[in-house]
């Protein structure tokens, strides 16, 4: 029942989301020290063919299907090691660093409102090029025309106002730059979602329904999120992290799976 008023109060008010968000995020940060967690998406698995464009090491396999929710859109984008990234809402670091290692640009730059978040990735990522910052997705603490790709993942539903969110990244994006999303909103938020994407001034180079793959990997990933519960959230903690995880028969996955949520990626391009 509480976790269903959170959840409802989340929803109606953009600023308290807001609030909320930090708090759970710095809590999580500051608790779970773990080198071993280093995302909180759902994940996305191929059911093409093709699969992954990237072979992961030993030591980064078991963030799969994590980080394949980044790699299906970067492998949309030119990225070289002149690039200039920088993901929004980096959360535990796993996606900055990965896309640091595996497509070598010349910097990579995370971002996030948790301080605590940002000083374990910090500690955690010490490497050449990349960096954890705090600051907010609404007044990114950035020059106008900063970056090459700009990767928000699983993070924009958070934000008290996605328009304002995109009048950022366009700004900060050298022009021709990329955004690259992918998030989820409640179905019956979808064409608000569009006419905001329709109001951003960017132009749309690709977007896809990837609701399939992200469902599918939810049930690839239950068995690792699950050890990583036990191993490290304090019991009494366990079941709403079970609830954000997506964790089978939870409110968030029941939601996956019933038609009341939407999942969506974009590849988008500012005017050159």
């Amino acid at each position: 029942m509480l976790l269903r008023f959170c959840i409802m109060v989340m929803g109606k008010f953009p600023f308290i989301r807001r609030l909320l968000i930090k708090k759970m995020y710095d809590n999580l940060a500051g608790r779970i020290q773990a080198d071993d967690w280093r995302f909180m998406n759902f994940g996305y698995a191929y059911t093409e063919e093709k699969g992954s464009s990237v072979q992961l090491e030993a030591q980064d396999q078991q963030d799969q299907y994590c980080f394949q929710l980044y790699e299906q859109l970067l492998r949309q984008v030119a990225i070289t090691p002149a690039s200039s990234v920088l993901e929004v809402g980096s959360g535990r670091g796993g996606g900055a660093f990965l896309t640091h290692k595996y497509f070598k640009p010349d910097t990579t730059t995370g971002l996030d409102i948790s301080d605590e978040a940002v000083k374990l990735c910090n500690r955690i990522y010490a490497t050449p090029g990349l960096n954890y910052v705090q600051g907010d997705a609404c007044a990114l603490p950035f020059p106008d025309n900063s970056f090459d790709v700009v990767i928000n993942i699983e993070s924009s539903h958070g934000y008290p106002c996605f328009k304002t969110f995109l009048a950022e990244v366009k700004r900060v994006l050298k022009p021709g730059g990329h955004l690259l999303l992918a998030d989820f909103r409640a179905s019956e938020d979808w064409q608000r979602w569009q006419e905001e994407w329709n109001a951003g001034g960017m132009e749309k180079i690709n977007a896809h329904d990837i609701l399939p793959n992200v469902r599918l990997a939810m049930e690839f990933e239950q068995d690792r999120k699950e050890n990583l519960i036990q191993s490290h959230v304090p019991a009494r903690y366990q079941h709403f992290v079970r609830n954000f995880a997506g964790m089978r028969n939870s409110l968030v996955y029941n939601r996956f799976h019933n038609g009341e949520k939407v999942y969506w990626n974009f590849v988008m391009q500012k005017p050159a």
